[in-house]
């Protein structure tokens, strides 16, 4: 039992430094496996994604529209899980089996991450381990041949490297339905998916117009299941700094601040109209919806355009816009954060002296509670999440969402609120009782507490969310331990002074108690006497002259020469309550002033209720 309890302990130990490096967790739906735990199963608890213990995430990406997320650590390699059919950059026919084994090694298997309690990289030592070379499996054996050959079926229910990104210094990806697109930190740009609007930004393969295409059923584009770097419409020099995904087209802004379009935008293919009515604003961030984008300035201004059904543009009314136009309703405040989704859209405004929090503006058509602005369901203007100003949560980052929305505070906490499809909220404590299967109140993420690392980055998928998480920085365990050592020593001598306190006071107390008792003893025997006739309780309380007869006692009419009886200090009937309702009965004072701290007796009798 000593050798096992020893293993046991040195196991914990060794999930407990991967867990210090930072970790993603999911939560959602997972019916295309792309909750990432090895399984079709979904999960209304956050859960951590095994696979990417240890592996220092710094970014999890997902799409409005997609089954497909991306997590890309702090060393430069890519992951990617999901549904199999969706853009996962991966080669056509890749076998799981063969994807896991050069991604984790040879000993890896596809059970579930249950099952393989979290051992998912080889443990000879820590540091060894986290320094590997991630290509380490390049070349495969036969065996991955053949099963590559053979191809396969399932859905990538595990993280998998995506090789051809992995070292090229990806700082973002977009995540569309069924398309994707990477930008680097040199400013390059990689795309992969459908083509058939040419949203991979590659040019026609034949001369025919997209709606000639169509009739002629010709590929208008040629699909790239693989990444591809761009091949650029713009010159060399420029730098890409954004970029975004939509249903059938894609966005990129560069380095100063002018976009760029390609494939299928609402109602136009015009792109070089668009490209002309931007040009006089410097864009810094985009977003794409399903059937509309926005954007923000580099003055914090935001504009929308496409579709307007629903109210979605944020204009106070339903009209479509072919070029972008300002959200005039929001025209006095700075946006730092804009995002699409299908049917709404989301806004974080600055709040002063803050650099990068503030509140969070929704609009659109929010029939499960994405609007967050009470029972309201269709807000063609912008309107306020009120719910965030009062618990207090200034917001720096939002997702959105297919039906729901994801929100990171300044203080690193996650809120979700709107459609709780599958959980894809995370709060299955707070709304498990909830016959409707959403909320329009924005909560926190359960389960936040099991997190070794403050949240770093999230993701909302058509029907799940991601939440990455920062290494841990913060005291040794050993340290922890030597501080509650010192919390406890300290409480227990806070405890010990308190019961010296606390027997002091008693003491004082009931000092002053015995003197009264005294001081009223003294009086009463002295001028009160007792009736030696009226024996029970406080028929008579002593002699008092009636006012007729004064040789009888008013309260028991008793000749005061029946009146002889004295009150003994060892009597334990009397007691200082017995007294005091003889002193309130004879309606005299008694005069306390020369008992020692008198005036502390109430103070004492409350502090001491206190405590108790």
């Amino acid at each position: 039992m000593t050798e096992i309890r020893r293993r046991q302990e040195e196991e914990d130990e060794y999930q407990r430094q991967l867990d210090m490096l930072g970790g993603v967790w999911s939560f959602g739906s997972g019916f295309a496996g792309q909750l990432g735990h090895g399984d079709l199963e979904s999960s209304a608890t956050p859960r951590i994604i095994k696979k990417l213990r240890g592996r220092s995430i710094a970014h999890v990406y997902a799409g409005f529209d997609s089954d497909v997320a991306f997590a890309v650590s702090r060393s430069g390699d890519v992951y990617v899980w999901g549904k199999r059919t969706g853009p996962t950059g991966l080669p056509p026919g890749s076998s799981l089996a063969a994807l896991t084994r050069n991604t984790y090694g040879q000993d890896s298997g596809l059970e579930s991450e249950d099952d393989q309690n979290g051992e998912n990289i080889t443990k000879p030592e820590l540091s060894e381990r986290i320094e590997e070379e991630r290509d380490d499996a390049d070349e495969p054996n036969e065996s991955d041949e053949e099963e590559q050959e053979e191809g396969g079926e399932e859905d990538f229910v595990h993280p998998v490297k995506l090789l051809a990104l992995c070292g090229e210094g990806i700082s973002h990806i977009a995540v569309g339905r069924v398309h994707c697109c990477a930008t680097t930190k040199d400013g390059d740009v990689y795309t992969w998916g459908q083509n058939d609007h040419c949203q991979l930004g590659t040019e026609p393969v034949h001369n025919l117009s997209e709606a000639l295409s169509k009739k002629a059923r010709v590929r208008y584009g040629v699909d790239c299941a693989e990444p591809r770097l761009w091949e650029r419409t713009v010159s060399e020099t420029c730098v890409i700094t954004a970029v975004d995904v939509g249903t059938n087209h894609t966005f990129a802004v560069t380095d100063k601040g002018e976009m760029v379009a390609f494939g299928a935008t609402y109602n136009t293919n015009d792109h070089s109209s668009l490209a002309r009515n931007i040009a006089k604003l410097r864009v810094t961030q985009i977003t794409c919806g399903a059937m509309h984008a926005g954007l923000v300035t580099s003055d914090g201004q935001a504009y929308t355009w496409g579709s307007g059904d629903g109210g979605r543009l944020g204009h106070g009314d339903n009209t479509s816009y072919v070029n972008p136009k300002l959200v005039e309703a929001l025209k006095t405040d700075i946006i730092v954060e804009l995002a699409c989704a299908c049917w709404h859209t989301v806004a974080v405004v600055l709040i002063p002296p803050l650099l990068k929090g503030g509140v969070v503006y929704t609009w659109g058509s929010g029939r499960l509670g994405q609007l967050a602005q009470g029972g309201k369901q269709i807000s063609t203007l912008p309107g306020l999440v009120t719910d965030f100003l009062t618990t207090h949560a200034l917001i720096k980052k939002v997702c959105a969402g297919m039906y729901h929305n994801v929100a990171l505070s300044v203080d690193d906490e996650v809120f979700t609120w709107g459609s709780n499809m599958n959980g894809c909220l995370g709060r299955p404590e707070e709304l498990g009782d909830l016959e409707e299967n959403f909320c329009a109140v924005p909560g926190r993420v359960e389960g936040m507490e099991d997190f070794v690392g403050r949240p770093c980055s999230i993701a909302a998928g058509r029907e799940f969310t991601l939440i990455a998480t920062k290494p841990y920085i913060g005291p040794s365990r050993e340290e922890l331990e030597r501080r509650k050592q010192e919390q406890m020593q300290q409480a227990e001598s806070i405890d010990r002074q308190s019961g010296v306190v606390k027997d002091e006071k008693r003491d004082k107390l009931q000092m002053i108690r015995k003197h009264k008792h005294a001081t009223i003893m003294a009086l009463l025997n002295a001028k009160y006497p007792k009736c030696t006739i009226c024996a029970v309780g406080l028929v008579c309380p002593g002699f008092q002259p009636n006012s007729e007869n004064p040789t009888l006692c008013k309260h028991c009419m008793h000749d005061n020469r029946k009146h002889q009886n004295q009150y003994k200090i060892h009597d334990k009937k009397i007691t200082l309550t017995y007294l005091t309702q003889a002193v309130e009965k004879l309606g005299i004072t008694v005069d306390f002033s020369d008992i020692p701290d008198i005036e502390l007796e109430e103070e004492l009798e409350f502090e001491l209720e206190e405590d108790e």
